[in-house]
């Protein structure tokens, strides 16, 4: 049996794609369909950095800076950005379908497979994040569907805003589609599945925060 591979129906009815996975013996064109998301998620940071996006420490030396420099200085942040989105997107895929290929029995490429469908969520969120700060202003961390707002409100330690504001609604539908997939496609127990998954986020999370931290510490 074939696996129709399908990102929309794997990320909106995940227990129907999670049964057909499940009984795929073989997924075709699946290389070209991740690099294809690959190259998508480049092209998502392409747009939002050329839209200025993430250039806070350019702005800051747009007066000081001769225009070619400046200019010069801008296509690299430019070309930094799609290459991070393209390590970023390769990195999400491969690295957490690793991890639970080493606690699972589950074969690697459908584990890859469901990391495309969390990834794609992931990008539906930078997305509509991007559309927000372009059209109204608002930071990533203050973003409607994170818990980053409400933490402003009680406190000012820019540590706790970056790590509250980094969880987002998107992140818990992420954890769901995991443990639907890897329960449905491995033998272990649901409790043990479902601390592998939030042991990952963790980890992810707090790296996350601490490369957000560091960067917002320079423009302070």
């Amino acid at each position: 049996m074939y696996y129709r591979f399908r990102l929309l129906k794997g990320i909106f009815f995940p227990s129907y794609s999670s049964h057909q996975l499940k009984q795929a013996e073989a997924i075709p064109r699946f290389w070209p369909r991740l690099i294809l998301l690959v190259l998508f998620s480049g092209l998502i940071y392409l747009l939002g950095s050329s839209l200025g996006l993430g250039n806070e420490i350019l702005s800051k030396e747009l007066t000081s800076l001769p225009s070619s420099e400046f200019e010069a200085k801008k296509l690299l942040f430019i070309l930094g950005e799609t290459v991070w989105g393209i390590i970023f997107c390769l990195f999400y895929l491969l690295f957490p379908a690793l991890f639970f290929w080493t606690v699972t029995e589950i074969d690697y490429k459908k584990l890859a497979a469901i990391q495309m469908f969390a990834f794609t969520v992931l990008l539906i969120e930078k997305v509509l994040v991007s559309l927000l700060a372009l059209t109204i202003g608002i930071d990533q961390f203050s973003s409607p569907f994170s818990f980053g707002v409400l933490t402003q409100y009680l406190t000012e330690k820019n540590f706790l805003i970056i790590f509250f504001g980094t969880i987002s609604l998107f992140h818990f539908w992420v954890i769901y589609l995991q443990y639907i997939y890897l329960t449905r496609l491995s033998e272990k127990r649901r409790w043990v599945l479902f601390l592998l998954i939030l042991g990952l986020h963790a980890f992810l999370l707090i790296v996350s925060t601490l490369l957000d931290y560091i960067e917002i510490e320079r423009l302070i």
